[in-house]
């Protein structure tokens, strides 16, 4: 009787704990536009690359060790290495945004279909750009579907933006 006692009494406790992560991993933390943003998925973004980081803390530490050893003031360094942390990592949001915003507009450019006539007149308004040769019917098709296509991405970009906030959940 008592081992079935303790058995229902742990089943249950696993039960209610199993309740409690999901509760906890499926909790809204973030609200950006119609996106929701759960704890789960800000944990798994944040624990990505957790073997990786744990090589370079090890090498951290033994660097911080040699530079104790040989009278570095590590301290005294910090706000170079802050400084150096805050430029790559907007250089790489940076390039992400870039890579991101020139497939969009690549994409909406394929969307735009370019008669011969269009791209007669397009050469007529922009001789100059050219450098007085006139060049093959693709390369004008392609200037203005780019045109064209961010044009169409600024738009659809601003409008995304007006129309949605971003919203902290507590």
């Amino acid at each position: 009787m008592k081992k079935k006692l303790l058995r229902y009494t742990s089943l249950a406790f696993i039960v209610i704990l199993l309740i409690i992560i999901c509760e906890f991993s499926l909790r809204p933390v973030a609200k950006i536009g119609s996106k929701t943003v759960r704890m789960h998925e800000l944990l798994s973004y944040a624990i990505k690359n957790t073997e990786y980081e744990t090589e370079r803390m090890a090498e951290d530490i033994a660097l911080e060790r040699l530079a104790e050893e040989a009278g570095v003031k590590v301290y005294e360094i910090e706000n170079e290495v802050l400084q150096l942390e805050m430029n790559r990592n907007k250089g790489k949001k940076l390039c992400r945004k870039v890579i991101l915003h020139q497939r969009l507009i690549e994409k909406y450019a394929a969307e735009i279909t370019v008669t011969a006539e269009e791209a007669r007149k397009y050469y007529e308004e922009h001789k100059d750009q050219y450098g007085g040769t006139e060049p093959e019917f693709e390369r004008i098709k392609h200037d203005i579907q780019m045109e064209s296509g961010t044009e169409k991405y600024e738009e659809l970009f601003e409008k995304i933006m007006t129309e949605n906030e971003v919203q902290i959940l507590n």
